[in-house]
């Protein structure tokens, strides 16, 4: 008895047969095809998983590189001529790959809503309420939104829900996504 190990999506050939499970097929009719071709296989079913793990920057580059791609297909570098149309074309080029940038870091990494609570009298302790997805790419501009911006709304209500589950809390901080410079958001004015 020969032994066959057939892997999901793809097929062995043995001895010029080609063994392969048809869609409907059920494990007895494979069976029973392969006998009447005077050839006994005991048959295994396996499925090979290979797991890549990605970290977020690896992610965020090919994503940033697909994109960047896909407007090279869309808009090709045309013929160098006397007008220098080539240095119009790479001037919007790297606007686009900065637009894309922007979009890809809204899409991958979120903005951190950090809260202060107070231990005693002049002690505090900085800890990490939540975490907020950047939908319209806006958290580059924390500072300058409005108080009426969609993030910034969102951000108010959190810090209302934390403050009503834990009255210590002073203020929290919308941090933009550098981590440098970030929005103070106090729970009353939410």
């Amino acid at each position: 008895m020969e032994e066959i190990v057939i892997y999901t999506q793809k097929f062995k050939t043995m001895f010029g047969v080609k063994l392969n499970r048809k869609p409907n097929e059920s494990k007895k009719d494979f069976k029973k095809r392969c006998k009447e071709n005077n050839r006994e296989y005991k048959l295994y079913i396996k499925t090979r998983f290979e797991v890549k793990k990605q970290t977020l920057t690896q992610r965020m580059v090919k994503e940033e590189e697909h994109m960047v791609k896909r407007w090279d297909k869309r808009h090709p570098k045309p013929e160098p001529d006397l007008f220098n149309t080539c240095k119009a074309w790479e001037d919007t080029r790297e606007k686009a790959i900065e637009r894309i940038r922007d979009i890809v870091v809204s899409r991958y990494d979120k903005l951190q809503l950090i809260g202060r609570f107070k231990l005693r009298e002049n002690e505090f302790i900085d800890r990490k309420i939540g975490e907020l997805k950047d939908i319209r790419g806006q958290g580059h501009i924390v500072n300058e939104l409005s108080p009426t911006a969609e993030l910034i709304k969102l951000a108010a209500k959190m810090t209302a829900l934390v403050h009503d589950k834990c009255p210590t809390l002073v203020c929290s901080t919308l941090k933009d996504h550098k981590r440098e410079r970030g929005r103070i958001i106090l729970p009353r004015a939410a």
